[in-house]
């Protein structure tokens, strides 16, 4: 049964004041109890997947930004290389 389906119960329930209606009542409670407590257990592991997930893809973020940085160091200084190869290949051409 839903947790809507056993809250709806419980309150139509609720109008009754007879003993099977209030056994009625705690049995439905604890069924409920049961449902929030697996709730909360789901909940908790959801939020500390999270976390990880969040701090996985910081990290990813930062060995990215730190690659990024290198292949412009790299880049740089192969075109300065290529350049001074072109600088001599000038000269030379030229005497």
């Amino acid at each position: 049964m839903g947790l809507k389906a056993q809250l709806r119960g419980i309150r139509n329930a609720a109008r009754g004041t007879d003993a099977a209606a209030i056994k009625d009542l705690q049995e439905r409670l604890e069924a409920l109890t049961t449902v929030v407590a697996r709730l909360d257990v789901t909940s908790s592991r959801l939020e500390a997947e999270s976390r990880a997930n969040t701090a996985a893809i910081e990290h990813a973020e930062q060995l990215f930004d730190a690659m990024k940085g290198q292949l412009r160091t790299v880049t740089d200084d192969l075109g300065d290389r290529i350049g001074a190869i072109a600088a001599r290949a000038d000269l030379t051409a030229r005497q």
